[in-house]
């Protein structure tokens, strides 16, 4: 037997999944009239679905409002912008950015996890903001004007490679990447650790009755939220 939950989230999975067809259909005739505008607009749309998806795991299922998720956005451009800068390598840079934000998280998570509600969203705001006056202040990290000198890499594949210069490749490199966490996020949520999390945002309070410990399926989606941001 299926309950609600399960038809809803089967309807996401159709939803994206014409969207992906969409965004295909999209791809095809931009490469074929030569568009580079919409190309690249369409790329940064998607770009910020997969910050979209990673305030949909905190908001949408844990029920967790936060002000701040910008702050592991950030996180990740900054640190792989640091790393191309210095060896162009794309995977370098995508494990780089990760790994930096898992461990930011961790320590954002120990300190917005001690509160709830509107505290819980004042507190993740302010990190955000004290981390983006640090880097508006810091001439190294380009300060207010931004990074510059970031190099246009090639992605390897193994059987091939995908250069980020190229608006058509660059944007179908987007899609599949968003697919994978999409994918990732919606087998992740219909695992019982996303049952835990969907009944923190129903009644946080009786979770610790099922025998689980709502502290670290809290602390758990907001690692997982901001590794996907």
């Amino acid at each position: 037997m299926h309950d609600r939950l399960d038809f809803s989230m089967r309807a996401n999975h159709v939803f994206f999944g014409i969207l992906v067809l969409v965004a295909l259909v999209f791809a095809a005739i931009a490469g074929y009239s030569g568009d580079v505008f919409y190309l690249r607009l369409a790329t940064e749309a998607l770009i910020l679905a997969g910050l979209a998806l990673s305030i949909d795991i905190l908001l949408g299922f844990t029920g967790l409002l936060s002000l701040g998720q910008a702050l592991y956005f950030g996180i990740g451009a900054y640190v792989s912008a640091l790393v191309l800068r210095e060896e162009p390598s794309f995977w370098l840079a995508f494990g780089a950015a990760g790994g930096a934000v898992f461990l930011a998280s961790i320590v954002g998570g120990m300190i917005a996890n001690r509160v709830r509600g509107v505290y819980f969203a004042l507190i993740t705001f302010g990190m955000a903001q004290v981390v983006a006056k640090v880097v508006y202040n810091t001439r190294e990290l380009g300060a207010s004007d931004g990074m510059i000198g970031i190099p246009v890499v090639d992605v390897p594949l193994g059987i091939g490679s995908v250069s980020t210069g190229d608006p058509l490749q660059f944007f179908l490199l987007t899609l599949a990447i968003i697919a994978v966490i999409y994918s990732a996020a919606a087998y992740l949520l219909g695992t019982p650790f996303g049952r835990i999390i969907i009944a923190l945002k129903a009644n946080e309070k009786r979770v610790p009755y099922l025998g689980y410990s709502t502290w670290a399926a809290r602390m758990t989606a907001y690692v997982l939220a901001a590794v996907v941001a």
